[in-house]
């Protein structure tokens, strides 16, 4: 069996609402994703995983400035496979083809420009009754439904134990 780390949501970018100080070489908020980042690689690397997905939005906006460019050279990435879906914030428009996810495409890593269907057998554990508009088990699985289709390997993600 594989093992993997997901991460999605990075944000990378200059500065944010609430982050926009400046640090030693780039900007405070840069140097935090790079400690971020470097930190969940090194985890792959020490947990034994073989392969990296980043399920979107790795970067905040579609065109990268040079300083969030050059701050991506300082992340320790992971000597493993890296697989990068194009995220929302990533595009400038519904053509996926140009993104900012470029730069990583250059470097080796691998991107997902297209939709991708992706079977897990576990959400159809939930599924909906046929006749009605409400599910089998009468529990609302759209509000936060993404949390179910990781809930039945949670014992072996990273191999992290989780006392209930």
């Amino acid at each position: 069996m594989s093992k993997i780390l997901i991460y999605t949501d990075v944000h990378w970018s200059t500065y944010s609402s609430i982050v926009r100080g400046r640090g030693r070489k780039y900007s405070a908020r840069l140097e935090n994703l790079i400690k971020s980042v470097s930190w969940a690689e090194g985890v792959a690397e020490e947990r034994g995983c073989d392969a990296i997905f980043c399920l979107g939005d790795f970067f905040d906006k579609p065109t990268l400035n040079a300083e969030e460019i050059s701050a991506l050279n300082d992340v320790e990435w992971a000597k493993l496979s890296h697989t990068f879906l194009v995220g929302n914030h990533e595009i400038e428009d519904s053509n996926a083809r140009y993104s900012s996810v470029e730069v990583l495409e250059d470097v080796g890593f691998n991107i997902v420009r297209d939709p991708l269907f992706v079977p897990i057998d576990e959400l159809n554990l939930y599924s909906w009754k046929e006749d009605k508009n409400e599910p089998e088990d009468g529990h609302d699985h759209t509000i936060n439904a993404d949390q179910y289709s990781w809930l039945p390997y949670k014992d072996k993600i990273g191999g992290t134990e989780i006392d209930e």
